[in-house]
């Protein structure tokens, strides 16, 4: 038998659904078959997500100073670089330091240990670069 929990909806969303199964709409005889159906349907928006992860480390290139990842949505390669220059951390596909990608690039392990190596701080929780010693790269 299944495992039920409860999850409370605004009583105005109830009040909507109630006509829905009032009405015979779609053949919906209660809240629960209805609220079910509503969200195995949204659910099918994160079928892909939900299979594998979007991000994935493809490879490390220490003496370019980059990371290479595959992005299952793009269907292609991204690079992120860094620099001993602001802004530190650059995704070449998004052109910004604060992107999926680089936060992505910043909570893989050897990434970071390179990096703290070498002086980096790095909050890998957040994917986030606290601190860059002067002149220094991965």
């Amino acid at each position: 038998m299944p495992e039920y929990i409860n999850v409370k909806i605004p009583k105005a969303l109830a009040d909507e659904i109630d006509k829905v199964v009032d009405l015979g709409l779609k053949g919906f005889r209660n809240r629960g078959e209805f609220v079910n159906t509503a969200i195995r349907e949204y659910l099918k928006n994160f079928e892909e997500e939900l299979k594998e992860p979007r991000l994935k480390h493809f490879n490390i290139y220490p003496e370019e100073n980059r990371v290479t990842l595959w992005d299952r949505k793009l269907k292609r390669l991204v690079d992120v670089t860094f620099s001993p220059k602001e802004p530190y951390v650059m995704c070449e596909v998004c052109g910004r330091s604060d992107c999926i990608h680089v936060q992505f690039v910043l909570k893989i392990p050897k990434v970071v240990e390179s990096l703290r190596e070498r002086g980096w701080r790095v909050d890998e929780d957040e994917g986030k670069i606290l601190y860059v010693p002067p002149r220094e790269v991965i």
